[in-house]
């Protein structure tokens, strides 16, 4: 499938499954990060984790989409749109100042920041199709990752920077990976390929397949300890939040609701889930625990507010 006509697939599933992964933090009221289209066009906000005091970060011309916190929480990195296409910036907070990242023509979207700050992954359409990349947190040396027909998306890094999980459409289905990524290197990477259905560097397997079903799996984001990772699924019906231990197995509904649940992103302390639901109408911040309860809704407007960073 060509990247034009999947990017607008894709956009509507990265819009129901952010990939950040944040830091494991002993403070466990960080502010959320996130998009919305409130005052007209996207921008990038954050606000308290109870919903208070949010703040508008970005005011461009632009869309601003796909915030992600680096792990000192001193910058932001999202994707903007420009008159080239999708780009991805970073957004130093205490000054407000803004670095390209990158700047071509191509689609350059759902950034995400290694644990230890050094690395971005990201989505680019340069070579045709959707494809994994990595770069350096300054947007200098870059890699690619995948190279091959099938559309991967969604990168969410292990707690210990030595995986990602993401998304791969293969025979007209969606599902969930993991690729062992601890000896990929600026220097020495090898582009990952396909062998029997899974994903391999060179002879050794270097992908597994996390889930395999009929339904969409899309937005997979680690558990700070490692454990578990959260994404979001139509396997039921309708857009739901799950749980998978990181091994696999059976994956749990935890928001089992009517409406669409998505965009889930683990606390801090991973003791909760923030996740976008439009079940009150338009698409809204919620929280609750990691069994489902303690439902919360954190924002209230008539704009649509995605893709949380927390």
């Amino acid at each position: 499938m060509q990247s034009i006509g999947f990017f607008a697939l894709v956009m509507c599933f990265l819009a129901c499954g952010s990939q950040d992964n944040p830091a494991n933090s002993a403070a466990a009221d960080k502010r959320i990060a996130f998009s919305s289209n409130r005052s007209g066009g996207w921008e990038i906000y954050a606000m308290d984790s109870n919903g208070a005091a949010a703040s508008q970060l970005t005011d461009s011309a632009a869309s601003d989409r796909w915030p992600t916190w680096s792990p000192d929480r001193r910058r932001l990195a999202f994707a903007t749109v420009t008159a080239r296409g999708f780009n991805i910036v970073s957004l130093q907070l205490a000054n407000r100042r803004y670095r390209t990242l990158t700047d071509d023509r191509y689609e350059n979207i759902d950034p995400a920041w290694s644990p230890d700050g050094s690395r971005l992954a990201y989505v680019s359409s340069r070579q045709g199709n959707l494809d994994l990349f990595l770069m350096d947190a300054d947007g200098g040396k870059r890699i690619q990752l995948t190279d091959n027909s099938f559309d991967e998306f969604g990168p969410s890094w292990s707690p210990d920077g030595s995986h990602l999980a993401y998304s791969a459409m293969i025979e007209g289905n969606i599902d969930i990976f993991i690729v062992d990524i601890s000896a990929v290197s600026f220097f020495s990477a090898d582009s990952l390929q396909v062998h029997n259905g899974q994903l391999v560097r060179g002879a050794g397997p270097a992908s597994v397949r996390l889930t395999s079903n009929r339904g969409i799996d899309t937005g997979p984001v680690w558990s700070p300890d490692g454990q578990q990772i959260a994404f979001t699924s139509d396997r039921d019906g309708d857009k739901e939040v799950y749980l998978i231990v990181a091994g696999g197995g059976p994956a749990e509904n935890l928001s089992r609701h009517e409406g669409a649940d998505f965009d889930p992103v683990w606390s801090p302390l991973g003791d909760a889930l923030a996740f976008v639901s439009d079940r009150d109408g338009n698409a809204e911040i919620y929280t609750m625990t990691t069994a489902g309860a303690q439902l919360r809704n954190l924002t209230r407007d008539e704009g649509a507010d995605l893709e949380p960073s927390w």
